[in-house]
Formats: C-alpha cells, sequence, structure tokens
C-alpha cells in the first residue's frame, strides 16, 4: 500500500507521558507527514518518557515543555513553534491516543 506524504502541512502531536502510545500515533503518521514536519510536544511529560521517544524517533521534531500547560497551551506552544520554524501553511493537531489509518 502506497501513502503519499503531505509536505505542504505539518503535524503537531501532543504528548503527557504514555510513550508507547504516542509510538503509535507516530508511527501512524509517519507514511503521511514527512519526518521533517512532525512536532512531538513533551506536555510536561516525565524525563525518562521525553528521552524514550526522543531515542525512538530521532529525525521528528522534540518540543520539551517543563509543565503541562494542557491542551491548549501544549497547541499553542506547538503552533507558535511551527509559525517560526515551517513554512507550510497548514498544521494538524493529533492526540497521542489517535491515529492515523488508511482506506485503501
Amino acid at each position: 500500500m502506497h501513502h503519499s506524504r503531505n509536505n505542504q502541512a505539518g503535524l503537531i502531536v501532543l504528548s503527557y507521558n504514555h510513550p508507547d502510545i504516542t509510538a503509535k500515533a507516530l508511527r501512524s503518521s509517519v507514511p503521511f507527514f514527512s519526518e521533517d514536519n512532525i512536532l512531538l510536544i513533551h506536555n510536561g511529560s516525565h524525563e525518562k518518557n521525553y528521552k524514550q521517544l526522543l531515542a525512538q524517533f530521532p529525525s521528528i521534531h522534540h518540543l520539551n515543555i517543563p509543565q503541562n500547560l494542557g491542551f491548549s497551551g501544549g497547541a499553542n506552544q506547538g503552533i507558535q513553534w511551527a509559525i517560526k520554524h515551517w513554512k507550510q501553511e497548514w498544521s494538524f493537531f493529533l492526540t497521542n491516543n489517535a491515529k492515523f489509518t488508511s482506506f485503501d
């Protein structure tokens, strides 16, 4: 099955701990987004969980926020990062307990 990667949009994934669930969400997104267009926000996650996901996904962008700012606070940090670092017109948000699927 072939998927077309979206290079015109960025994907922002919010995570608060739960590295195994987050890893599933990230693996599901790679067929649809290039790794350079994925930002994982560690929204107050414990350092061991941050380091685990950083080791598993070294090619995506990681933003470590020391305290949990809630969904809206984490999303705002992510969109500010995206505006500063990406040129895409669009950014999509994905919570760490969701994943992409194909209907092919």
